[in-house]
């Protein structure tokens, strides 16, 4: 079956062809004959292949087919969840539209505010938005749906339970009443309830579920601590291989080198794919095990090796995508084997986040993790518990007290000072023992300033501050001078006492002058002499 039997524009038809559509897939056999009658329907799945077509192709035909003029606001609506899901729209929208004058705009989360507001009284011919930003346009009145022919909802399952199903509830009350609804629903959810209630007389169709790519190869995880680990495993389970076939993936060069190291140290000849320098396709009978890392970029026969080993994963999702989609491993003699280690989880964490299913784990025996994986929990429809940003909540976040939060581990290293005695050990802070001057402590060492040690009044005592008899004389404040530092003072200083430093004259110092001033001092010291004389 092609495109062309469904009676669309022959535009479109053409569009289709250019752009590489060539069969419908199932969902599309069934909703687009649906929607070119301009039916409302009502759809149990939300990862079907073929989706965003499935609604797109019919729709860009209708509106080439009935062009109109005399109308504002948009004829076609398409909510979704995601912003990311609104630039994949979009991107579907112009492989088949090819050019044609279809008018189209966008609303989201993130841009201005006024745009948005004159974008939804513009005549368009779609408008696809978010429902967190288009729910405030439509509370505050600045939204007119007169003109809207078709609402297509691309997950009301999300939509419910962040509770903005009131929103198309108001959509389609100020709708006109020839608007045909296309929704899309997890199946066995309780949106499904308030949907079938909210379009009584829509139909109902039923595509069976479909794997996301990175689920279609049966896969299994095993969690290691350190590269000497992950080295231990794969040693195993090649000694279990027997010499099969075996594809070995890494992340990098540099990586598939030292793997390659490793393996010959345990006996396994393994062979670098950027290294064979064949320009022919890569195949087990030449190269029964092959190390091919995602930088090399070598063409190899997959369906010839059947069995897989990802000694590391990629940063991103798309580049594990693309190691295991098209190439046949949909019937593997056994499930390929994930290694992850430390670095790698944060990339498994992603998988599973993306395909929306936990990968199984195994151990093997007498190789198990002493810090094993637990899986982070998948981010689920229900209501979050709480509201977010309570005042005198705790944050649970680990790892983060280098940002200024507190730590609830009690860490005594942070309370130690410095020092064998702490930070009591030096300076003015020392303690005076009036009991025992002559102990040897550092901390009850008695210093004193004619250096006899014999802890007399007279003598300056570093351990404390002497206290100060105003009833004895001291020496005049004019001829006083501060002593100097300990540490400055000359041999000949630090034999004197504290009041023969207190009686000592100033020194005078020498000023420099410069020439040109000391010339002038001279002209003007020097008396005139008669000339007569």
């Amino acid at each position: 079956m092609s495109f062309s039997e469904f009676g669309l524009h022959k535009d479109i038809v053409t569009s289709l062809v250019n752009a590489g559509y060539e069969h419908p897939t199932p969902l599309q056999k069934q909703l687009i004959p649906l929607i070119m009658e301009r039916k409302s329907v009502i759809i149990d799945s939300q990862t079907a292949a073929g989706k965003t077509g499935s609604y797109l192709i019919p729709l860009a035909s209708h509106l080439m087919v009935k062009p109109s003029e005399d109308y504002s606001g948009a004829r076609t609506l398409i909510l979704t969840s995601r912003r990311d899901r609104v630039n994949q729209i979009n991107y579907t929208l112009k492989k088949i539209i090819n050019e044609h004058p279809i008018r189209t705009g966008f609303i989201s989360g993130g841009r201005p505010y006024q745009h948005q507001m004159r974008l939804l009284k513009r005549p368009l011919d779609i408008l696809i938005a978010t429902p967190g930003r288009l729910n405030d346009l439509v509370q505050n009145n600045k939204s007119d749906f007169s003109s809207l022919e078709t609402l297509i909802i691309d997950d009301f399952s999300i939509i419910y339970h962040h509770g903005l199903q009131d929103l198309c509830k108001s959509i389609l009350e100020k709708a006109n009443n020839d608007c045909t609804t296309i929704a899309f629903v997890q199946r066995n959810d309780p949106s499904a309830d308030f949907l079938h209630k909210l379009l009584p007389v829509a139909e109902k169709v039923e595509v069976p579920e479909e794997k996301h790519p990175l689920l279609s190869v049966p896969q299994h995880v095993y969690i290691s601590d350190d590269h000497t680990h992950k080295i231990a495993i794969i040693d195993q389970m090649m000694d279990e291989l027997n010499d099969e076939s075996l594809l070995v993936f890494t992340n990098s060069n540099k990586s598939a080198e030292t793997l390659q190291e490793s393996l010959a140290n345990n006996d396994h000849q393994a062979t670098i794919a950027h290294k064979t320098g064949s320009e022919t396709k890569i195949n087990a009978e030449e190269n029964p095990i092959i190390i091919i890392s995602d930088q090399s970029g070598v063409n190899f026969d997959a369906r010839s090796y059947k069995n897989i080993i990802h000694f590391d994963l990629p940063k991103q999702t798309s580049v594990f995508q693309l190691r295991i989609t098209n190439h046949g491993w949909e019937e593997l003699e056994r499930p390929a084997s994930i290694l992850v280690g430390p670095s790698d989880r944060v990339t498994l964490k992603k998988i599973e986040s993306t395909a929306g299913e936990s990968l199984e784990q195994r151990n093997l025996p007498g190789l198990e993790a002493l810090n094993p994986y637990l899986p982070t929990p998948l981010l689920t429809l229900g209501k979050k518990d709480g509201k977010k940003g309570k005042k005198g909540a705790k944050n649970s976040r680990r790892g983060n007290s280098h940002l200024g939060g507190k730590s609830n581990k009690n860490n005594n290293r942070q309370k130690q000072h410095k020092g064998p005695y702490g930070r009591l050990n030096g300076g003015i802070h020392r303690k005076r023992d009036t009991q025992n001057p002559q102990s040897s402590s550092p901390s009850q060492r008695n210093v004193s300033g004619n250096g006899n040690g014999n802890g007399n009044s007279n003598g300056n005592n570093y351990n404390s501050r002497p206290k100060r008899n105003f009833n004895q004389s001291s020496p005049s404040q004019s001829n006083y001078r501060k002593p100097k530092s300990a540490f400055n003072q000359n041999q000949s200083d630090a034999n004197l006492s504290m009041q023969e430093l207190g009686e000592r004259k100033p020194v005078k110092r020498k000023v420099v002058i410069r020439y040109k001033d000391r010339k002038k001092s001279q002209s003007r010291e020097t008396p005139e002499t008669p000339t007569g004389e």
